[in-house]
């Protein structure tokens, strides 16, 4: 796994944890002022960008970071173990 995958992975469930955004499109607006990912958002050509630019926008991220957003945004809603 690239670092730059990585580092998008992390951050994104980050900012969907904070409770701060309703779902993935705006925790992937946010991610293009993150200074650690500034540069990925400016150089779209290299193969680990790709891949991070691939998994953010694939169907498995868009739901995992809408449901981390909504558990976030509303505790009450988690499902799982956890829950309780």
């Amino acid at each position: 796994m690239s670092e730059t995958l990585e580092q998008m992975q992390k951050r994104a469930r980050e900012l969907a944890r904070s409770g701060k955004f309703r779902e993935w499109r705006s925790v992937a607006f946010e991610l293009q002022f993150e200074p650690s990912l500034k540069e990925a958002f400016q150089w779209l050509h290299s193969a680990s960008v790709e891949d991070a630019f691939q998994w953010l926008h694939s169907p498995a991220a868009k739901e995992e970071l809408d449901r981390l957003c909504d558990e976030a945004r509303n505790p009450s809603s988690r499902h799982g173990p956890e829950a309780a």
